[in-house]
């Protein structure tokens, strides 16, 4: 796979959970309560690559303490792709 092919993958990805779904259930919850949510579902989604799930369920924390702080997926989204790359050899 491209390099880039896989950023455009983040962001689709980072949006969707982060943009979308963070601040959808930011409006329903604690704003820890969100982030567990997010996290959980962020890194379920890697499924069945079950090793990435732990630490896309860890990611997925930081990252969305991050949005919640900054509401930008600048960081994030180059965060996740660089990680994708060091750890898939994207």
């Amino acid at each position: 796979s491209q390099p880039w092919v896989y950023f455009v993958w983040c962001v689709v990805q980072d949006f969707v959970f982060f943009a979308l779904l963070l601040r959808s259930l930011e409006d329903l919850t604690l704003p820890p309560v969100a982030i567990v949510i997010t996290s959980l579902m962020f890194g379920f989604s890697h499924y069945p690559y079950t090793t990435l799930v732990g630490v896309t369920v860890l990611a997925g924390a930081v990252w969305s303490y991050a949005f919640l702080k900054t509401r930008s997926l600048f960081l994030i989204t180059a965060s996740h792709w660089l990680m994708g790359v060091v750890l898939l050899g994207q």
